[in-house]
């Protein structure tokens, strides 16, 4: 079976957003002019495992009648890809009913705020929140002290809210997350959310992402807002 597939496209700053339907249904990228990233034939016996939300397009290149089986896996969870791709899974709805559970994890399983800090009092925010969790006052934070000072979530849930958010911000694997790794990685959270507040809602007729995976991004008009927020300082 060959396979034509890639990542979340790029959501240029003044694009807007598409929150509350589904972007890419089948047929969307087409129009859009969508390239694959990558193209592949899976041979007999083979599998391939690609993160959610990737659109993908799989054509049979057998001559006869085959079965192929398609499946969603609950674990282990993408964390770190959803941190990395965060500004383009939240401006379009494809990934919405991941939302709640990964705001969970980067805002440490608190109430979400009406009003999102821009990046320099999103930092002062979080130095209290690493000074918080940092028990044992060595200026790194364990999984332990995440667990002692992070709720778990509702029950059930797999895994707890305070794992979650230790893997959201351990960036580099190491096992424990410094102050920088902890600061940075909120203050650009609560940035991104700030925007994504100021970015109008389209019609998903409307909507026009980059499509193109250039290294740099489309230029588009638009997208600069007002206030006490840091040069590139979103996700």
């Amino acid at each position: 079976r060959r396979w034509r597939i890639g990542p979340i496209p790029r959501v240029p700053p003044g694009a807007g957003k598409v929150t509350k339907n589904v972007v890419f249904d089948d047929g969307v990228a087409y129009a859009l002019k969508w390239k694959p990233f990558y193209e592949f034939e899976v041979e007999e016996g083979e599998a391939l495992f690609f993160p959610p939300g990737w659109i993908h397009e799989t054509y049979n290149t057998d001559p006869g009648c085959t079965n192929a089986l398609t499946t969603q896996f609950a674990m282990p969870k993408p964390i770190h890809y959803y941190r990395n791709y965060y500004n383009r899974m939240r401006r379009v709805g494809d990934l919405s009913s991941c939302w709640e559970e990964v705001a969970g994890w980067a805002n440490f399983g608190n109430r979400l705020p009406k009003a999102y800090a821009r990046y320099d009092e999103a930092v002062t925010q979080a130095e209290k929140q690493f000074t918080k969790l940092d028990a044992d006052k060595d200026g790194q934070l364990t999984l332990e002290e995440f667990k002692k000072g992070v709720p778990a979530g509702r029950k059930g849930i797999t895994p707890p809210t305070y794992e979650g958010s230790f893997l959201w911000y351990d960036l580099d694997l190491d096992d424990k997350v410094t102050k920088e790794e902890l600061v940075d990685t909120f203050a650009r959270w609560s940035e991104t959310e700030f925007h994504i507040g100021q970015e109008k809602e389209k019609n998903p007729e409307r909507f026009k992402p980059d499509m193109t995976y250039d290294a740099e991004p489309s230029k588009k008009k638009g997208g600069k807002k007002k206030g006490k927020g840091k040069k590139g300082s979103e996700l």
